[in-house]
């Protein structure tokens, strides 16, 4: 799936590849710090940030419960 926004589709692509690896390389064997793709995604959320802010995108929080 792509990005929100097309310029931040590599670093999408890279963050969930090294989630991926991650997931099935540490997280599945029992080692929850999720620590190694930080950076990671902190460059694609800080993309996605800017891209929802020049598309005047708006999102609303939901409390548990509320879609249900």
């Amino acid at each position: 799936m792509d990005s929100i926004g097309e310029n931040c589709n590599e670093l999408k692509k890279q963050y969930d590849s090294c989630f991926l690896n991650w997931f099935s390389g540490r997280f599945l064997k029992g080692d929850t710090n999720d620590e190694v793709c930080a950076p990671f995604f902190k460059v694609y959320q800080q993309c996605v940030k800017v891209c929802t802010y020049c598309n005047n995108l708006k999102f609303v929080h939901f409390r548990d419960g509320d879609l249900s």
